[in-house]
């Protein structure tokens, strides 16, 4: 069972360089990579585990967060409908219109995380 807990950002970032690592080709990850990005390939492209770890880490909101704010494109069409039913259901992510969702861009924001991971 998935638990919301304690956020870690030093595990977090580390996790998520190694994720970088795994989900990116290595030809088109760059230096350093965003970390709502990492976050959105793991959601729309990773294992079950890769995914519990990244909840267990990051916490539901952040996810929800990334979810909102992510490019459409970041998602595959069965990964936004799988998180966009599964927020919905848990509280974290109102209901909205297609349009409204299409609209939402990251906007590079720092938050307590880091705004960027390094690939190493």
């Amino acid at each position: 069972m998935i638990t919301a807990i304690e956020h870690h950002p030093d595990a977090l970032c580390a996790f998520l360089g190694a994720m970088a690592q795994k989900y990116f080709p290595a030809d088109r990850l760059g230096d350093t990579e965003l970390a709502e990005r990492i976050a959105a390939r793991v959601m729309s492209a990773g294992t079950y585990r890769d995914v519990c770890e990244l909840v267990d880490l990051a916490g539901r909101d952040y996810l929800a967060w990334v979810f909102s704010t992510a490019p459409r494109e970041w998602f595959s069409d069965a990964a936004r409908e799988y998180w966009q039913r599964h927020l919905s259901s848990s509280g974290r992510y109102p209901a909205r219109t297609r349009a409204a969702s299409t609209l939402a861009r990251t906007t590079g924001h720092t938050n307590a995380l880091t705004a960027r991971v390094a690939k190493h």
